[in-house]
């Protein structure tokens, strides 16, 4: 009988972090950790180029290969417990305080660590694809409604393995510890913004996936961080001029996006200083009038400083 085919449910992703971009770490010095995930779409390409070469004959020569791209999306629940080691990807190390219950608060740095990620397919005989250098493009994120809470992490890698050897057979498994749309809040200024049914926003750390080097074998040098980008959109029941005319001004103002299971396993974002498009509400039926507000978040002089601040409370001691 030929051997079955993998099942999508008996995978699992593994992440460590890397002390040197694109080099696994000491097999003493692994900590990975497996993450839950929805879905996993992180992959490696290299393209099999045609080549012009003119040998007298209609018949084309040999093909050669392009560069290798490590590009992809992982989908993953939100929850207090694993989605500190995504942020971790995203941001950078967290400062942590507390004991017993911890809170860990991420701010933009200069420079966003490297990951190793493991995937596990499932096969009959285990296979694993091995993915380094692995930085994290984007987060996206949507609240609101009644669907899962999910993110999805755009990630960006410098070469990929396929192997039947574990990258870290002692990886310690997070427990998830869902977060829902119905334990979100939302605040403006500070104050308790209850006209808003959906906010979606997006945090993209403009990485650059273009060096390349003479010698490199086609695979990336570096990936280096460019200018943060916080935008969103923010849905609205469309009550009063307020926030059209807060658009119109270009008036600044806060966000800050809760959700919170109690006291002790929340994550909040905060976006400290944000200037919504100006656009008006459209009429699509007789029910309900809504409006768009997309958003730009930027540093200016916020106390906070950073454009984007996200806090996670939970018992997870450090990341």
């Amino acid at each position: 009988m030929a051997d079955p085919v993998a099942r999508g449910y008996k995978t699992q992703c593994l992440m460590d972090y890397e002390s040197v971009f694109g080099t696994l770490p000491d097999a003493a010095d692994r900590a990975g950790v497996i993450l839950p995930i929805n879905t996993f779409g992180l992959n490696v390409s290299r393209n099999k180029n045609t080549a012009q070469t003119l040998t007298g004959r209609r018949d084309p020569v040999e093909p050669f290969d392009g560069n290798t791209e490590v590009t992809g999306d992982v989908v993953v629940p939100v929850d207090v417990n694993a989605f500190g080691y995504w942020l971790k990807l995203l941001l950078g190390a967290p400062t942590t305080t507390g004991s017993t219950t911890y809170t860990h608060v991420y701010k933009v740095s200069d420079t966003t660590p490297s990951g190793v990620v493991q995937c596990t397919y499932g096969t009959a005989t285990e296979s694993y694809g091995l993915f380094t250098g692995v930085k994290c493009s984007s987060m996206s994120m949507t609240v609101g409604g009644d669907e899962e809470l999910t993110a999805t992490f755009s990630l960006a890698g410098r070469d990929a393995a396929y192997s039947t050897t574990d990258y870290d057979s002692s990886a310690s498994l997070v427990t998830l510890k869902r977060l829902n749309n119905f334990q979100a809040a939302l605040k403006k200024d500070g104050t308790t913004f209850a006209t808003c049914t959906q906010m979606d926003f997006t945090i993209d750390n403009g990485l650059d996936t273009s060096i390349r080097t003479i010698g490199g074998q086609g695979m990336v040098y570096d990936i280096p961080e460019g200018i943060m980008s916080v935008t969103g959109t923010m849905s609205c029941l469309f009550t009063d001029t307020t926030l059209l005319a807060a658009a119109k001004a270009s008036t600044e103002m806060a966000l800050e996006l809760d959700i919170a299971i109690d006291a002790s396993n929340s994550l909040s974002f905060k976006f400290p200083e944000v200037q919504l498009q100006y656009q008006g509400p459209t009429v699509d039926g007789p029910t309900g009038i809504m409006a768009q507000f997309p958003f730009v978040a930027y540093f200016a002089n916020s106390s906070d400083d950073s454009v984007v601040v996200a806090t996670l409370v939970n018992s997870v001691a450090t990341y």
